[in-house]
């Protein structure tokens, strides 16, 4: 016996056919996902430590350095008997990364203070003091939490010497680690990551991040000789639940910086998105297995014949008519409203059609007929000055030359007027354009002048485009000319010509260091024949037609200026009509 199936059912088959290997697959990427994830936050937060580390370092060697600077301020100051506590105060008053400054004896007896201390105070307990003591050496302290401050210091010492190299005594600085965290918080951590920096024995230096630790707790358990086998000890001190921890020494003092982030925060956006994707799968399996019931039953022949009608208008086929089919339902009311709309359209490009032919005539028919008076004005005033200027005088000579200026003037209006029409009729013939290569060719024409008036052109990288070439090199050439034209007066001019990219599009701009614009006027820049500096030459057309260029490749134009202070014109290109590579 023969098996038959519907179509719907087929189409059922092939949606399940598609979704279950589908599902299949995003499991398994689910499960490598976890572990590339885990991998790679390994490596970030590895790098992070480093970077951390590095950063301990860096304060510890410029602390290093300021010691060197303050023996070589007071070693003299000392070994004359002059009064030390003022210099002090004035030095920390420049320096507010540091909590205090002292000068010790040799034995550590307190000498001076940048902060008012009784004197006399011994400070040979101190771990950086014995240090300097025993090894004339830089060396670091304890990390200390003061009690009325809050504030976590990390005491430093060395040794401060004479002219003649010799001890004299010793320089104390106690460095507030607090710079190091306003430094980490500026870094994008990911949710819920910490980072700490702690010594040999565990105790709590600089934190960032929400911990319930505060500074100057010590981690139990904790050792800087260790790896991962103590962290079990001292994890749970810092996060709930499991955690990924990596660790980074310092190579000028005995400090671990740690970076810790829980696994929790690091798999909730795999899992959520696998969620989702499962979800969407689920529904796109439910809509497609209805829709197909839906196409088989009713729409399949008569939607394809509708579809196809509507795919060649859209082409611009509007010759062949869309067939009315049979009935009286919403198909058959889609297709006569098809048709009517085929019909309009129709008669609609043939009125436009007409009515551009007669525009074009028009507007050839006027500039002829505008030149020829113009063209007799101009020469007869040259015959003027030419034949009769030495009669005429200097008031006479000038009114003549008014006159053909005004003459001149009036032929570039009709000009830019028949310009801007032929733009506003030409058809766009998009094609993949090497923008760089463009603006190259650009400016060849203008490369005697940026020579000649000494501007400093800065050009960077503009990819490719997909717009009408010849429409575009008359925008960049515009642009181009009125940042020259407008950087005319300045003693070091300079363009510079680039893009900016985005999801949706890509913003190309030229800026200049000219004269600017109060922008109050902007509106008036791209209305044809305004000018907004009537001293400069130009017919007030150009930025009108670039912005009608612009519009027709679907993007906009707009500036941003201050007078005195140079413009910007920015214009944007359509991301999706724009190839991805070069």
């Amino acid at each position: 016996m023969k098996f038959r199936t519907s179509f719907g059912f087929q189409l059922i088959c092939l949606v399940l056919i598609i979704v279950v290997p589908a599902a299949l697959v995003t499991a398994y990427d689910f499960a490598t996902s976890l572990s590339d994830k885990r991998d790679s936050s390994y490596a970030y937060l590895q790098s992070l430590a480093n970077q951390c580390a590095h950063d301990f370092d860096a304060l510890l060697r410029s602390t290093a350095a300021f010691l060197k600077d303050v023996s070589d301020l007071v070693g003299p100051l000392r070994e004359r008997g002059g009064a030390l506590q003022p210099v002090l105060g004035r030095i920390l008053e420049n320096h507010p990364e540091y909590a205090n400054i002292r000068i010790l004896d040799r034995e550590g007896l307190l000498l001076a203070s940048a902060v008012s201390a009784q004197h006399p105070v011994s400070y040979d307990d101190r771990v950086e003091v014995r240090q300097v003591i025993a090894s004339a050496s830089f060396a670091v302290g304890q990390p200390a939490l003061g009690k009325i401050t809050g504030v976590m210091t990390l005491p430093v010492a060395g040794p401060l010497y004479n002219a003649r190299g010799e001890i004299l005594a010793i320089a104390s600085v106690s460095v507030k680690l607090e710079g190091l965290e306003k430094i980490w918080q500026d870094f994008r951590l990911p949710e819920h990551c910490s980072i700490l920096v702690v010594d040999e024995s565990g105790l709590l230096a600089a934190k960032v991040g929400h911990l319930p630790l505060p500074l100057g707790a010590s981690l139990p358990g904790f050792r800087a000789d260790r790896g991962e086998e103590d962290e079990a000890q001292w994890s749970p001190a810092l996060v709930e639940g499991k955690a990924l921890t990596v660790r980074a020494s310092a190579s000028t003092a005995p400090f671990t910086v740690l970076v810790t982030l829980p696994l929790a925060g690091i798999y909730k956006p795999i899992v959520r998105g696998t969620a989702l994707i499962l979800l969407a799968d689920l529904l796109i399996l439910a809509a497609a297995a209805g829709l197909a019931l839906y196409l088989a039953h009713n729409l399949r022949g008569k939607v394809r014949e509708l579809r196809t009608a509507a795919l060649q208008m859209a082409s611009g086929d509007l010759d062949r008519p869309v067939a009315p089919g049979g009935g009286e339902d919403e198909l058959a009311d889609l297709a006569r409203a098809l048709e009517q709309m085929r019909s309009n359209l129709k008669d609609r490009e043939e009125r436009l059609q007409e009515a551009n032919s007669e525009l074009e005539a028009f507007a050839a028919s006027v500039s002829h007929d505008l030149r020829a008076p113009l063209r007799a004005i101009s020469g007869f005033t040259a015959i003027l000055l030419e034949e009769h200027g030495g009669r005429l005088g200097g008031a006479g000579t000038e009114l003549l030359r008014r006159v053909d200026d005004g003459a001149r003037k009036m032929g570039e209006l009709i000009d830019g007027l028949l310009q801007f029409s032929r733009v506003s009729r030409a058809e766009l013939k998009r094609q993949t354009t090497d923008m760089d290569a463009l603006l190259r060719e650009v400016l060849i024409d203008y490369r005697p002048q940026i020579e000649a008036q000494g501007i400093e052109l800065a050009a960077r990288p503009l990819g490719l485009a997909a717009c009408d070439r010849g429409a575009l090199a008359h925008v960049l050439s515009n642009l181009v000319s009125n940042a020259m034209k407008y950087t005319r007066s300045r003693p070091l001019p300079r363009i510079e010509i680039g893009c900016e990219g985005s999801a949706e599009d890509t913003v190309y701009y030229v800026r200049d260091n000219g004269i600017g614009f109060d922008m109050k006027y902007a509106d008036k820049l791209t209305q044809a024949f305004q000018k907004l500096h009537p001293n400069y030459e130009g017919s007030g057309v150009g930025l009108a037609i670039v912005k009608r260029v612009v519009e027709k490749h679907g993007g906009r134009l707009w500036a941003a200026s201050a007078p005195g202070q140079g413009a910007t014109f920015f214009f944007s290109l359509s991301r999706t009509s724009q190839p991805t590579t070069k």
